[in-house]
């Protein structure tokens, strides 16, 4: 008689906070959105993958240093083992998986009080003068026993980052803007003066 195997456990998150922040820029300087993971009740994290893309060449993410993926990558390998994949146009992957030897302190926690978060940083080419957009996507992930989360369809979110008006663009928007204002001012008519006059 065959025995069967145990199906896996599922464990479902609950009450998700997964989102990167929208910022604005000047064409040539950098900008930066924040990605923030957190869930309730607490998850301990044991493994996880994540692709990080942007849809305009012309932004390239921060290769080291504060706000690059390898300063991200770097904080988890205290945590475990990280692996990192530059080789995609405009995409970045990577997976990162607890030391299993490390006990409880290599998990990572997501509650609210302590979400996960990290800043990701792009230099914008002087000729960027559209916004681009910045997209995060988790998958595979892991519990603290090793179990699947089941995270339901779609689990990523996008960050948009948009350009700043130059100073010059701004004085012809306020220069359109009265010149409406100007237009929209009621006339008063000669007979109505003197009607009020009279």
């Amino acid at each position: 008689m065959a025995s069967s195997q145990p199906a896996q456990a599922i464990a479902y998150f609950d009450e998700i906070t997964f989102y990167l922040t929208s910022g604005t820029f000047s064409p040539g300087d950098s900008v930066s959105t924040t990605f923030t993971f957190g869930a309730k009740p607490g998850v301990d994290l044991s493994a996880f993958e994540f692709e990080l893309s942007w849809d305009n060449a012309l932004a390239t993410p921060f290769a080291s240093g504060p706000g690059s993926v390898a300063a991200w990558a770097a904080a988890l390998a205290t945590k475990g083992s990280v692996s990192v994949d530059y080789s995609g146009a405009q995409l970045i992957k990577g997976q990162w998986t607890a030391d299993p030897l490390g006990g409880v302190g290599s998990l990572i926690s997501t509650d609210y009080s302590n979400p996960v978060k990290a800043v990701f940083s792009f230099e914008a080419s002087p000729t960027l003068n559209i916004p681009f957009v910045v997209r995060i996507e988790l998958t595979n992930i892991k519990n603290a026993a090793g179990e699947l989360m089941d995270t339901g369809s779609g689990f990523y979110n996008f960050g948009t980052l948009s350009p700043v008006p130059e100073p010059g663009i701004w004085l012809s928007m306020a220069g359109g803007l009265a010149a409406i204002a100007a237009l929209r001012r009621p006339r008063r008519s000669s007979g109505n003066v003197a009607q009020r006059l009279g």
